[in-house]
């Protein structure tokens, strides 16, 4: 019973004093087992129990010694199963024990080998530590050796270059120059940086200095003479064979660049080396000068042989020479500034100068051409050809800048000579142009070519009679330069006058007035040459002699013919001009500056009046006015070409429509005032039959007379009107001039038909008269 109760303790025992205490969970598990296994333990043994019973039928529980024996027996029975169940539970225990004890072990080691990992951990990052340290250390020491060899080598090298600069030909010829040469920059540089910093840094500068400048001197030298001796191999052996016609430019630009390779690669160093020293850019400069002498050497003479042929061939084709000149130095320019960069790398002054040179030549031969020219064609051409071919389609190439300043200065003087002549050329042709007999034939010529066009018209059966024609802007004109005048209504006139039709023969350009001829053509070839300032005020001169011309040709014709005619005459002409001299785009006003010597001349002739006053300390001091207010005053004054045609258009307008209306009504006007009188006079050719008979009375006295009044109005109407039409050749413009004058005529003619109303008050005397209504009268042809 001893085992049990150790279990029995072992069970009861503190947990908190054993080696490995259960948990709550471990514990209720444990317990469950225990109930378990009691249930068990009774229920077998109940069954046992009555399976005796049942096995042993006979046996029965008959006196307590058999009931004692059996409970006897299951007591034992179950004793050793109790027994051996503790025994099982002991032998678990101790299992657990030496568990326990090797898990304590297992803890011992485990932590001897923690301890033992954090040492060698330790120990492993001192020893990593370490290693970095030698490794930074080493590095240091490797950088330190490679910047002491770096710059040693740089005082080094100088034992090097000593020995490779003593070989003369070894700087042109070894293809090593190049790096050479770059290897000597870096000594140079670094000497010059690390002067202060080492002892012998100057003497070894020194040295490497001496080295490039005996470089650099080689290269020049060598460059010099690689341009003579090409140059001379190119040069032929007499001048006879330079002419333009030979092959010779092939020669001077394929073979003269034959070493151009190797010159550029030796110019390209020195270029680069230019800033260092001013003995290398004027190393430089002697190359360049050497190359740029040799050219135009070369080149010089073969451009004069070439002008002086194309000269002496074009004759008086001077666009020809121009063009053909200006396309031989053009393709000059572009060669030579190729070939340049054949040799050299950067661009230099000396080129522009060398090409400016060359183009100078070109300027120096056609310049005397030009400025003795006269004609105003030729010259007009000459700029337009400058301008447009030679100036606006190569002004942003950098190889014809020479070319194109010279073409400019040439455009310049062209110009100038073409203002000139177009000076002399207005006062010979246009202001002082004496007009032949010819000239002012005026409406003959007119006449004569209304004739011609109408047979031609006769003469083309399949081509319909089409109208006169139909000036687009002499509407536009009339109203615009008399628009103050009351019959202008509208824009109707100028939008029907938009219509396209026939040109009339009379209006052609070649039967013109001289002048009007020469100032349209004189504008057409200044507008095409001339820059847009100039143009502007030499139209204004243009425009303003031509309309004194036309003054002078207007009175003339009026003097030859009828005032009708020189009227009509200069509105034409003037119409024309103003058509005219739209598409060339006539500034509406020119400003001009001038002296008014106003206040200076009345000063000095207040000066000479008071002489005696001239030093007398007063107010009317003339000296002092002269000094103080006889200064010249710088004015402005407009110029306008336009309105002044415009004005003069109106003037003419306004004096035509004045002498037409009196021309017109001068018989009317007469006949009023006799009717005004007591008694109708002039009837003495009333009759054409015939003299009156004294009989006749003072109604048919009237209606005669009324008759001829008007049958004389129709007839000088449609004179004029023919007139106008044979002139302006537009029947727009003519109503246009001619409803002012009926708007006139309208007021007198209601003032004729007033009086004869109040002077013949009855119906049968009024029917007597026949006065015809006015739309009639100014609509239908003269009576019979």
């Amino acid at each position: 019973m001893n085992k049990p109760s150790d279990w029995t303790d072992l069970w009861e025992r503190d947990d908190s004093k054993s080696l490995a205490p259960l948990s709550a969970t471990q514990i209720d598990f444990v317990e469950s087992l225990i109930s378990l296994n009691k249930k068990e333990t009774i229920c077998d043994i109940e069954n046992e129990s009555i399976d005796a019973n049942d096995q042993d039928p006979e046996h029965n529980y008959k006196n307590l010694l058999n009931f004692h024996k059996y409970f006897i027996k299951i007591d034992n029975e179950m004793q050793c199963q109790t027994d051996s169940r503790l025994s099982n539970i002991n032998q678990y225990h101790m299992k657990c024990q030496q568990l326990n004890t090797i898990l304590d072990q297992v803890l011992t080691h485990l932590k001897t080998l923690d301890n033992e990992y954090c040492s060698a951990l330790s120990k492993t990052r001192s020893f990593y530590n370490s290693c970095d340290t030698l490794i930074q250390q080493q590095h240091g020491l490797i950088v330190a050796i490679e910047a002491l060899n770096e710059k040693l080598s740089y005082f080094e090298e100088l034992e090097t270059m000593s020995k490779k600069f003593s070989s003369p030909t070894m700087l042109t010829l070894n293809e090593s120059l190049v790096p050479l040469l770059s290897r000597l920059d870096e000594c140079i540089n670094f000497m010059t940086h690390n002067e202060s910093n080492y002892l012998e840094a100057s003497s070894y500068l020194q040295e490497y200095r001496r080295f490039q400048s005996s470089a650099m001197n080689t290269i020049r030298t060598h460059v010099i003479n690689t341009l003579k001796q090409t140059a001379t191999q190119v040069m032929p052996e007499n001048e006879t064979v330079l002419t333009p016609n030979d092959s010779v430019f092939t020669l001077y630009y394929g073979k003269f660049q034959t070493n151009a390779h190797r010159i550029k690669t030796l110019m390209q160093q020195l270029e680069h080396r230019t800033n260092q020293s001013e003995l290398y850019s004027q190393y430089l400069d002697d190359c360049h000068q050497c190359y740029f002498e040799i050219r135009e050497s070369l080149i010089g003479s073969v451009l004069t042989l070439a002008m002086e042929e194309m000269i002496n061939s074009s004759g008086r084709n001077f666009c020809s020479l121009i063009r053909s000149s200006a396309k031989l130095y053009i393709q000059i320019c572009r060669d030579e500034y190729q070939l340049y960069f054949q040799f050299f790398t950067q661009m230099n002054s000396t080129l522009i100068d060398f090409l400016d040179r060359l183009c100078s030549s070109l300027y120096d031969k056609l310049r005397p051409i030009v400025i003795h020219l006269e004609h105003l064609e030729s010259l007009s051409e000459i700029c337009a050809l400058i301008k447009s071919e030679f100036i606006d389609e190569n002004v942003h190439q950098d190889d014809l800048e020479s070319f194109v300043k010279t073409m400019e200065q040439l455009l310049q003087d062209t110009q100038e000579r073409l203002v000139y002549r177009c000076n002399i050329y207005i006062q010979t042709n246009i202001l002082n142009y004496t007009p032949a007999s010819g000239d002012l034939a005026y409406p003959e010529k007119l006449e004569m070519m209304k004739s011609i066009t109408e047979n031609l018209i006769g003469d083309n059966q399949d081509e319909p009679l089409r109208p006169m024609r139909n000036r687009s802007d002499s509407v536009s004109s009339i109203i615009s330069s008399i628009s103050d005048i009351s019959f202008v209504q509208g824009a109707n006139y100028q939008n029907e006058s938009r219509k396209v039709s026939s040109r009339s023969v009379t209006d052609l350009h070649g039967m013109w007035y001289p002048t009007v001829r020469s100032t349209i053509m004189c504008l057409s070839k200044l507008y095409r040459s001339l820059d847009k300032q100039t143009f502007q005020g030499l139209s204004q001169d243009v425009l303003f002699a031509c309309i004194d011309s036309l003054e002078v040709a207007h009175t003339q014709i009026k003097q030859r013919k009828t005032l009708i005619d020189g009227y009509l005459f200069i509105i034409k002409y003037l119409l024309i001009i103003r058509e005219q001299i739209i598409p060339f785009h006539i500034e509406t006003s020119i400003k001009e500056v001038y002296l008014d010597f106003t206040k200076t001349k009345s000063a000095v002739i207040e000066l000479l009046q008071k002489r005696a006053n001239l030093f007398t300390l007063t107010s009317n001091n003339a000296l002092l006015k002269l000094m103080f207010e006889g200064t010249p005053q710088v004015s402005e004054k407009t110029i306008d070409s336009q309105k002044a045609v415009d004005i003069k258009i109106k003037e003419k307008c306004e004096e035509f429509i004045s002498y037409i209306y009196e021309y017109l009504t001068s018989d009317m006007k007469n006949f009023i005032l006799a009717s005004k009188l007591p008694k109708l006079t002039g009837m003495e050719s009333v009759s054409t039959a015939g003299q009156l008979p004294q009989e006749t009375d003072l109604v048919e006295q009237y209606r005669l007379k009324l008759k001829e009044t008007l049958q004389s109005f129709q007839t000088k109407k449609q004179s004029i009107e023919k007139s106008m039409s044979l002139y302006l050749s537009n029947a727009e413009t003519e109503a246009i001039i001619f409803k002012q004058v009926k708007t006139k005529i309208q007021t007198l003619y209601e003032q004729l038909v007033k009086i004869l109303l109040n002077k013949f008050p009855t119906d049968s005397d009024r029917i007597k008269l026949e006065i015809p209504p006015l739309r009639l009268l100014l609509s239908s042809s003269p009576q019979e």
